[in-house]
């Protein structure tokens, strides 16, 4: 038996996900507890929000994602979980010399809503941020960010696992 954090990472990949992941993980014996944060240790015990407590926990598994904490310190506009707001360019909202990339950088789809955070945005992103940068200061125009997401796989480690592939949703057992 154990006990799974359920964070906004799983939150940001859609409720279809979500409940698949949670099915998955309760069949193999862990409790699932939506919305709930890690906040400390003690003693082999995981504290968790709330003054909640797991005794003896073996192994805790926790996925969450969220901007990093020089961020969160800036008076800038951001979003709830710490990422800057940047425009087409990854210029920081109301800072057009300041430029963020990767987990710093809420970067927003064709519906408003905030990309999820990922490596492979993240390089392209430091990338394309890096080069308005020198274009900014050569006094060249900027090129705009253009996100392209083929997709994410995410193995459960019980032979399943689901993503998002080319736009296609899958589910259940994946090439190993």
């Amino acid at each position: 038996k154990g006990a799974l954090s359920f964070g906004m990472y799983l939150a940001t990949m859609g409720a279809a996900f979500a409940d698949y992941i949670e099915r998955q993980v309760t069949w193999l014996g862990i409790e699932v507890m939506r919305g709930t944060r890690i906040v400390g240790e003690d003693g082999g015990d995981v504290l968790l929000e709330g003054d909640r407590r797991v005794k003896q926990a073996g192994v805790v598994w926790c996925a969450g994602v969220e901007g990093q904490p020089f961020a969160r310190a800036l008076e800038i506009p951001q979003t709830r979980d710490g990422r800057l707001n940047v425009n087409a360019f990854l210029q920081v909202e109301r800072q057009e010399r300041l430029f963020a990339a990767g987990d710093a950088a809420a970067v927003f789809d064709r519906e408003g809503r905030p990309l999820r955070m990922s490596v492979q945005a993240a390089v392209r992103q430091g990338a394309q941020a890096a080069d308005n940068l020198l274009a900014q200061l050569d006094g060249r125009p900027l090129r705009a960010y253009r996100h392209r997401d083929w997709g994410y796989l995410l193995p459960l480690g019980n032979g399943r696992g689901c993503g998002l592939v080319l736009g296609v949703p899958l589910y259940g057992r994946l090439a190993p």
